[in-house]
């Protein structure tokens, strides 16, 4: 249920002051609509896509999506909603005490969802700070 706080509009966690809110006010845009508004308004954009987007997992359920899409059109829209209803009902469940709560990392104290979050294992790699 945790990670379903980052479905929606704004997201984040009321309970947690460390957690940055975010809002999401392109979140019912398509790409390709963006793309349409830079180039009516004359607005500089990257037109292209990550070079390695091919290679992840990522872009692999981008792929399956937009097939999708082509087939059933309305079906990205229909997963986004059905998602921020799936948080809404979540949401109204009481977790039992500290259940979903992200954790402090150990090294800076900011919330992961791991002892050690990923800041420091990069810099821990790095062998800096």
């Amino acid at each position: 249920p945790n990670r379903l706080k980052k479905f929606g509009a704004s997201t984040g966690d009321s309970e947690n002051a460390n957690l940055i809110p975010r809002i999401k006010p392109l979140m019912y845009n398509l790409e390709v609509e963006c793309a349409y508004y830079c180039m009516i308004n004359d607005i500089p954009f990257y037109l292209g896509g990550c070079p390695y987007a091919n290679e992840s997992f990522r872009g692999d359920i981008k792929d399956f999506l937009n097939t999708l899409e082509d087939k059933h059109p309305g079906m990205k829209f229909n997963l986004v909603r059905s998602s921020i209803d799936l948080r809404k009902e979540l949401d109204k469940i009481p977790l039992e005490k500290n259940a979903g709560k992200p954790l402090a990392c150990l090294s800076c104290g900011e919330p992961s969802s791991k002892k050690t979050c990923q800041a420091c294992q990069f810099k821990e790699i790095l062998g800096i700070g």
